[in-house]
């Protein structure tokens, strides 16, 4: 899958590195594979979760410790990379 800022992981992982780790292992396994949707998404993230009314997903990360909320475009295979935050400040987004 082709993965749209990806800079955005490498600046929020510079102020968390302990994060880091875990951000390009999900990097590395999206752009390895093609998911046209969830069913076929869960099989390699059991926890990703549609919000928003389907338009996000949200990855648990690093133990669940962190949330990775992307936007996918299924069918265009492209993901707009959009927040990471702690669970703790996950009702924020």
């Amino acid at each position: 899958m082709h993965i749209i800022k990806k800079k955005s992981l490498e600046e929020y992982y510079a102020v968390y590195p302990s994060v880091e780790t875990a951000c390009i292992e999900w990097y590395r396994l999206m752009k390895a594979n093609q998911y046209p949707d969830i069913v076929e998404l869960r099989k390699t993230f059991p926890t990703a979760d549609p919000v928003a009314n389907n338009t996000l997903i949200c990855f648990n990360i690093k133990g669940n410790s962190y949330r990775l909320i992307v936007h996918i475009v299924w069918g265009k295979d492209s993901i707009y990379q959009g927040v990471v935050n702690p669970c703790r400040l996950y009702k924020e987004v």
